[in-house]
This record gives C-alpha cells, structure tokens and sequence, in this order.
C-alpha cells in the first residue's frame, strides 16, 4: 500500500462483484507513521452468491493529502486523517471505493487512551482493553467516510 499514491485513477473496478458489508479495523501509530488493520468484505457476484474476503494490511501514513495521512498541527501535536473521495480509499484499505460500490461499514478504531477517534458515525462502544473504539454501522454509503486521531 505504499506505493499506492501512484494508482492511475482511470483504472476502473470490475462490476462482478459487488461489496455489500465492511467490517473495517484501522490501527494507526502516529509515532512511527505506520498503520495497519484488517477488513472484512461481504460480496455478492452477478449471480447473487455470497463471499465473504478477509483481509490484513498495512501502510505508510503519507504527507500527501489523499488516502490515509498523517497531519501536523502547530504546537498541538498531529493527528491521522482522511480524503477518500473520489477513489482514495483504496490507498488506504483494501475496498471498492468507486461511488457506485455501495455497502454499510462497521468501523473499530485502535488508538491510545487520550486521543480522540472521529468517524461519519457516532460512538458506539470502547472495546474491553479500552483503546479501540466502535463506532455504529452505517447507512448504504460509498467509501468516503472519514476518521482522525488526535491528540
């Protein structure tokens, strides 16, 4: 996923599938500008079959301002940002991040106990060790939503 930045956007995704359901664990470390995390897609085929793909992956928190960066802030420490749209999800998860691949997204965020963890939807649970963070299932959205850790 580090060389992500340099997918051309006009290579499209194949219509044969379809993403359903996003099961996504994200787990950043500002300190090391490294992330990593593991995704579970529900997929249906053109034939209406279920699958089920499971994924682990990792990556460089990039400067640029797509994907999944990484941001200074004066004096303040920095935080773990977004740009997904049009199709920067992809440099940052494995999805189908083209607008018309729809699906809900279950979200849990990994952080340290003082940051704060943001996503499109609202705060549903602190896991039991108390540094990851569930957020509620979403609508039929497509893969822009945003989430950032800061401190």
């Amino acid at each position: 996923m580090e060389n992500a930045h340099k997918i051309k956007l006009s290579e499209r995704l194949s219509s044969l599938v379809r993403p359903r359901h996003y099961q996504l664990n994200l787990n950043p470390n500002l300190e090391t500008g490294l992330f990593h995390g593991e995704v579970i897609i529900d997929i249906n085929d053109k034939d209406y079959s279920n699958y089920q793909l499971e994924l682990k992956f990792t990556g460089n928190l990039t400067r640029y301002i797509i994907g999944f960066y990484l941001s200074n802030l004066k004096n303040k420490g920095a935080m773990v940002t977004s740009k997904f749209q049009p199709t920067y999800a992809r440099q940052a998860f494995p999805c189908f991040d083209e607008p018309e691949f729809k699906a809900t997204y279950d979200i849990t965020s990994v952080k340290p106990l003082n940051y704060v963890a943001l996503s499109n939807m609202n705060e549903a649970k602190i896991n039991t060790n108390g540094n990851g963070l569930n957020f509620n299932l979403s609508n039929v959205v497509s893969g822009r939503w945003r989430e950032m850790d800061k401190n």
